[in-house]
C-alpha cells in the first residue's frame, strides 16, 4: 500500500472527523507537549569559513519501516507523526539513520530521533548519538549526547555535534576527542571536514602520541590535524612535551608519525642537556637534528653555556652544533661571564668510548672552535686572534694566528696562545714563538719582555709574575714615586723572571749571561724605547658592549662546509646543513596542507 495512503488512514484514524473534532473541542484542551520543532525551514547553522559547499536542497526523507506504533499529531504551526518502535528506520539519497523513537514533521522533511540513533552514509561515515535533529532540506544534522563519528581513519567522541552532510563538515562545542591509531586529542571546541580528513581544535587543545614506547604531549590553543597525513599545524603557542624534552613554539608544523617539527615565533626545542631555540626552528625528535635561523641559540646546561648567532645547526647524538654569522659565546661561572664572538662557531659535546649507563664526567669531550674576527671579553681578561679552541675537560683556550690578549694594563702577543682555567678563572697563560708582552707605566712609557717561550701567571684575575725563556729582551723604565723618570733600562739574557702588582711591573730578575745598559732621560732616543716587533694594540682591546653588537661580518661559513662534487651526477653533493635547511622550508613535506 502507498506510503501516502498509509499516511492519511492514520492521520483519519487519530485526528478524526471534523465533526469528531468539534466534538472533542467541547473537551477541556490537555497540556501540549512543549516539543523541539524547528519553526524556520531549515535548521540554523553558522557556516564555517572554510565550508564552500554551496546549499542544495535535498530531497523528502523517507520512512523505510521499523515502527511499532505511529501517532499523528498537530501544533499550532505544523503537523507531525510520532513513531515508537525498535529499528525505526528513515532514508535519503545515500543517508541512512536509525533510532527507538521519533518525530516526523512532513511539511518541513524534519526527523528529531531518540535512542540508539545511527547515521550512515556512503558506508563510510558512521554517526551514533542518544539525540538527534536531522534538516533533510539544508542535510543538516545536530547530535547531542554520546556522539560518536567515525570514518575509516579516526573516531570522534563528543556530547554537541553540528554535522553537514553536503560538506562533510561537523562543528563539536563543550569538548570532544578524536582517536587514531596513534594518538588521542582533546579540545573544547573543533570542526571536521571527512573530504580534506582535517581537524580543526579550538581552546585548550591536548594531544597525545603514541610511537615505540614513549608517549608524546602536545598542548596548544590552536591545531589543526589530518588524519590520514597524522600532520598536526599549529596557530598559537605550543609545546611538545616527550621524555626525552620538549619543543615550543608559536605557529608551525608537527608530523606526529616521524616526530619532525617545523616551527616558528621564537621555536625552542630542549632535552637534559640542550636548549635549542630560533625564530623559526626545524627539528627531528628522533634522530634528534635540527636547524634553526634568525636569533639561533643553543644553551649547554651542564657547562652553563650559551651559542648564539644568526643560524644554527644541531646533531644531538653527534653532539655538534654549528654556529654562523654573528655568533657569540656566553659562558656563565663564577658570578662572572666569558663572551666569545666570531663569525663561526662549531660545539662539540659527546661520549667517548664508553656506555651511557657507565660514562663519568671525564668521558665526555666539550670543546668550542671558533673561526675568523673573534673577540673575547671577561672582566679580568680581553683577546682578539683569527682562530679558537675552548676545551672544557682541561679548562683550556688556545688561542691562534696573531692572538692578543689583555689582562688590566697588560698586553701579550705570541705565535700561540693557551690560556688555563681554575675554577673558570685564568691562573696560568703559555705563550709560544715570537711572544711579547708590554704594558704601560704612569707617564705613558710602555714596559716591554719579549722571548721564545713565555709563562704568565695569575692571582685573583690580575698577572702576579711573568717567567720568559729564549733569546730575552727586556725595556724596562725606571720612576721615582711614578712621577719622575730615573732612567730606561735595556737588557738581553737566557731567562729572566716579573713580578707584577695590581697589574703593574715592579720587579725584574734576569737569568744566564745578562747584557744589559742604564740609558739616563737626557740620553733617550725615541728608537730606544721599542723593541724590535712592538705593536700597541688598545685600539683593537674588546669591550662587553662591541662583543655583543653582533655587526655583520663577512661570510663565515669555513672552507670544510663547501659543496663537494657528487661521484654519480657529477653535480655539487649538498652539505648537511643544506639538507636541514631544505626541511625546515619544507622540501619533501607532506602533502595536504592547510586549506
Amino acid at each position: 500500500m502507498n506510503r501516502h495512503i498509509l499516511f492519511l488512514l492514520f492521520a483519519f484514524l487519530f485526528l478524526g472527523t471534523p465533526a469528531a473534532t468539534a466534538q472533542k473541542d467541547k473537551r477541556p484542551k490537555p497540556k501540549a507537549r512543549k516539543l523541539q520543532v524547528i519553526e524556520n525551514d531549515t535548521l540554523r547553522y553558522q557556516k564555517l569559513p572554510y565550508d564552500t559547499v554551496t546549499y542544495e536542497k535535498g530531497g523528502k526523507v523517507e520512512l523505510l519501516g521499523g515502527a511499532d506504533k505511529l501517532v499523528a499529531l498537530r501544533t499550532d504551526s505544523t503537523q507531525l507523526i510520532k513513531l515508537v518502535g525498535r529499528g525505526i528506520r528513515f532514508r535519503q539519497d545515500e543517508v541512512l539513520l536509525w533510532c527507538d523513537s521519533a518525530y516526523k514533521f512532513e511539511e518541513k522533511n524534519i526527523v528529531e530521533a531518540f535512542g540508539n540513533v545511527r547515521v550512515v552514509q556512503n558506508d563510510t561515515i558512521t554517526l551514533t548519538c542518544r539525540h538527534l535533529i536531522y534538516d533533510g532540506n539544508s542535510r543538516l544534522l545536530q547530535a547531542r549526547q554520546e556522539v560518536v563519528l567515525r570514518d575509516p581513519q579516526m573516531t570522534l567522541n563528543t556530547d554537541f555535534l553540528d554535522y553537514n552532510l553536503n560538506s562533510k563538515i561537523g562543528y563539536y562545542y563543550n569538548g570532544g576527542q578524536i582517536r587514531d591509531a596513534q594518538n588521542r586529542l582533546y579540545s573544547r571546541s573543533g570542526s571536521y571536514d571527512a573530504n580534506a580528513r582535517f581537524f580543526f581544535f579550538k581552546d585548550s587543545v591536548r594531544v597525545l602520541s603514541y610511537r615505540e614506547g614513549d608517549t608524546y604531549r602536545i598542548e596548544s590553543d590552536t591545531l589543526q590535524y589530518n588524519t590520514v597525513s597524522k600532520v598536526a599545524y599549529f596557530f598559537g603557542p605550543t609545546y611538545v612535551y616527550s621524555s626525552d624534552g620538549s619543543l615550543y613554539a608559536e605557529k608551525g608544523v608537527y608530523e606526529t608519525q616521524t616526530k619532525i617539527s617545523r616551527f616558528s615565533g621564537r621555536a625552542r626545542a630542549e632535552n637534559k642537556e640542550y636548549i635549542l631555540k630560533g625564530d623559526s626552528l626545524y627539528f627531528d625528535d628522533v634522530k634528534k637534528e635540527g636547524f634553526a635561523q634568525g636569533n639561533a641559540e643553543v644553551y649547554t646546561k651542564k657547562d652553563s653555556t650559551f651559542v648564539n648567532g644568526d643560524i644554527g645547526y644541531f646533531w644531538g647524538k653527534k653532539g655538534l652544533t654549528h654556529i654562523y654569522r654573528n655568533a657569540y659565546i656566553r659562558n656563565i661561572s663564577s658570578g662572572d661571564t666569558l663572551f666569545i664572538s666570531a663569525d663561526t662557531l662549531i660545539s662539540y659535546n659527546r661520549k667517548i668510548g664508553v656506555k651511557p649507563a657507565e660514562e663519568p664526567d671525564s668521558a665526555r669531550q666539550h670543546k668550542i672552535l671558533a673561526f675568523h674576527n673573534i673577540k673575547i671579553y671577561r672582566s679580568d681578561i680581553q683577546a682578539v686572534c683569527d682562530s679558537l679552541v675552548y676545551h672544557f675537560s682541561d679548562s683550556a683556550i688556545y688561542f691562534y694566528r696573531h692572538p692578543v690578549l689583555w689582562n688590566e694594563g697588560n698586553q701579550v702577543l705570541a705565535d700561540s696562545v693557551r690560556l688555563c682555567l681554575k675554577n673558570n678563572k685564568p691562573y696560568k697563560m703559555e705563550l709560544r714563538d715570537n711572544c711579547f708582552s708590554a704594558s704601560r707605566d704612569s707617564l705613558g712609557n710602555f714596559n716591554q719582555v719579549k722571548g721564545r717561550r713565555m709563562d704568565a701567571y695569575f692571582k685573583d684575575g690580575s698577572i702576579e709574575r711573568v717567567e720568559v725563556d729564549g733569546n730575552t729582551e727586556i725595556i724596562f723604565f725606571q720612576l721615582e714615586g711614578d712621577t719622575s723618570l730615573v732612567g730606561m733600562y735595556y737588557a738581553e739574557s737566557a731567562a729572566l723572571k716579573a713580578f707584577f702588582n695590581e697589574g703593574k711591573l715592579k720587579r725584574i730578575r734576569l737569568e744566564g749571561d745578562i747584557n744589559g745598559k742604564m740609558i739616563p732621560p737626557q740620553l733617550l732616543q725615541e728608537s730606544d724605547k721599542r723593541l724590535p716587533g712592538f705593536r700597541w694594540l688598545e685600539h683593537l682591546r674588546p669591550t662587553r658592549e662591541n662583543v655583543l653588537s653582533r655587526e655583520p661580518n663577512r661570510s663565515a661559513t669555513p672552507d670544510d662546509q663547501s659543496p663537494l662534487p657528487d661521484a654519480k651526477s657529477g653535480t655539487p653533493k649538498k652539505s648537511k646543513e643544506e639538507r636541514l635547511r631544505e626541511k625546515l622550508n619544507g622540501a619533501g613535506r607532506q602533502k595536504n596542507p592547510p586549506p
